[in-house]
């Protein structure tokens, strides 16, 4: 049995609460036609609820790396995608919460069967992915593309699922042609400790201190195939290099 079973019927409450009150309203707004304020609200309610989910396991979250260029980049109006690793189901109330991002996800596409997640993955305007499929799988990428091209941000895992062993994994290259698409500003993000939180908590009590580390912006306009390999290789090395050392 899962360490973090215990945490199955609080999630149960949480996840109510939030598709009624963070996830419908939101979704009626996008119906509407009121993108800009669906964005807003669903920034501020997923920063709400995310920033709760970690007070409540007392995940303390620590901020490194060049926050201030994070800010400039978010006010810029530039597009951004931002690419993370992924080794917790916490990875998302870091980004959600501690850095109020308020970007859609790519997800895979067997989450549009889950309760509950498939509404609030509507909500923050997220694109589902198939596992196998090429031709879809391209297809969900360029939607994307065409959202973060009208002003939405967006966020993608590049090891294309969860770590279960906590160590990162490989990046798949197709991962980061939502950015060469649209030619949005790569933000690499390194999330380290908030697994020790929820999968490997070995007790309910105590705090557990993670890290959030935000690498500098790399433009990615006008890149030819060659300049956007090394990019691919250059974040990946660059998420994996500060993993280690946080």
């Amino acid at each position: 049995m899962k360490n973090y079973i215990w945490a199955f019927p609080i999630a149960g409450i949480y996840f109510v609460f939030e598709t009624v009150f963070g996830a419908l309203p939101t979704i009626i707004m996008r119906l509407l036609g009121f993108d800009k304020a669906a964005n807003a609200y669903n920034r501020f309610w997923m920063s709400l609820t995310s920033d709760f989910i970690l007070f409540f396991l007392n995940i303390h979250v620590k901020v490194t790396g060049d926050l201030e260029g994070l800010k400039k980049e978010l006010k810029s109006g530039r597009k951004i995608c931002f690419i993370a690793n992924h080794t917790s189901m916490m990875d998302i109330p870091v980004m959600s919460g501690t850095l109020c991002l308020g970007c859609g996800y790519i997800m895979l596409e067997r989450f549009k069967h889950y309760p509950f997640i498939n509404t609030m993955g509507i909500a923050a305007d997220c694109v589902f992915i198939p596992a196998n499929d090429m031709k879809r799988g391209v297809e969900a990428i360029r939607k994307g593309a065409e959202r973060i091209e009208k002003g939405q941000t967006f966020a993608v895992f590049p090891e294309g699922k969860r770590s279960k062993t906590g160590e990162i994994d490989n990046f798949k290259p197709g991962s980061f042609r939502l950015a060469f698409i649209s030619g949005a500003d790569i933000i690499p993000l390194t999330i380290k400790g908030v697994r020790d939180g929820f999968e490997d908590r070995k007790s309910f009590f105590g705090r557990v201190d993670g890290t959030v580390h935000i690498g500098s912006p790399v433009r990615t306009e006008n890149l030819d195939r060659d300049k956007r390999s090394e990019v691919c290789q250059k974040v990946e090395q660059q998420i994996k290099t500060t993993y280690a050392t946080l």
